[in-house]
């Protein structure tokens, strides 16, 4: 799957038991997901030279887990948004002293997007950051974040979690993911052996649904940047014996 906008430039910051009563989502798109169940947040800022903004979701559902990602996510996002401000101020006022100011205004924006929610047992959400700093286009970042309850206490899911102990999960995971790549002719890389492991940030930037693991690669990751962003989706079936389907049993 591609995914490419020119409509913004792209970002560098590398910023489920249920109750009867509690809602279960699941979104394939980006653009509505939070309707109903969050209070979108907003902050921007802008001047002639730099515009910049950002939106992350709080979740109205009172569960321990639905808490800890509102925090978490909250944090983040205001973190991207003011570090890239701070950061983008300077070098602003360095490059008019220097008289090498580029193509303005320089551009920030950070958003997320929802791919599913059961707040007792699991919450997956993508946050998306886009800057332009010049040049002929800017750059995105996705980052893929699930949580769930571990042992009655909140936790952000690494790609150990997903399997049993004492399995070559690693090994497994990149094979089967490669094995994907290699059918998508947008992962140039891939298909032309230039790339042949997964580097760890890779592995764990993945989103996780009752459906399977979808694992996202940014641009220049697996391909050029008219590649986009390349994803690869493994069924529960694909994720092997040793994945455990009790984390996305609904």
């Amino acid at each position: 799957m591609k995914i490419h906008s020119t409509s913004r430039p792209a970002v560098l910051l590398p910023l489920v038991a249920l109750l009867s009563t509690s809602p279960i989502f699941a979104a394939n798109s980006p653009d509505v997901p939070f309707k109903g169940i969050a209070t979108l947040h907003k902050l921007a800022s802008h001047t002639r030279q730099y515009k910049a903004k950002t939106a992350y979701p709080t979740f109205r559902s009172q569960t321990p887990l639905a808490r800890f990602v509102n925090a978490k996510i909250g944090l983040q996002q205001r973190r991207g948004y003011f570090d890239w401000l701070h950061s983008t101020k300077k070098d602003l006022a360095q490059q008019a002293q220097e008289k090498t100011l580029g193509m303005l205004p320089y551009e920030y924006e950070g958003s997320t997007a929802l791919k599913y929610f059961a707040p007792n047992k699991l919450i997956s959400i993508q946050t998306i950051s886009y800057q332009y700093l010049g040049g002929a286009h800017g750059g995105s970042y996705f980052q893929n974040h699930n949580f769930t309850m571990v042992n009655g206490k909140p936790k952000e899911l690494a790609l150990s979690d997903l399997f049993t102990s004492g399995t070559d999960y690693r090994k497994f995971v990149e094979t089967q993911v490669f094995a994907k790549l290699k059918k998508n002719p947008d992962a140039a890389w891939a298909q032309d052996k230039s790339v042949k492991t997964l580097t760890p940030s890779q592995f764990n930037n993945f989103s996780l649904t009752p459906s399977g693991a979808t694992w996202t690669f940014n641009e220049y990751e697996m391909g050029p940047f008219a590649a986009g962003i390349i994803e690869a989706k493994l069924s529960i079936a694909e994720l092997g014996p040793n994945f455990k389907k009790s984390l996305v049993a609904r």
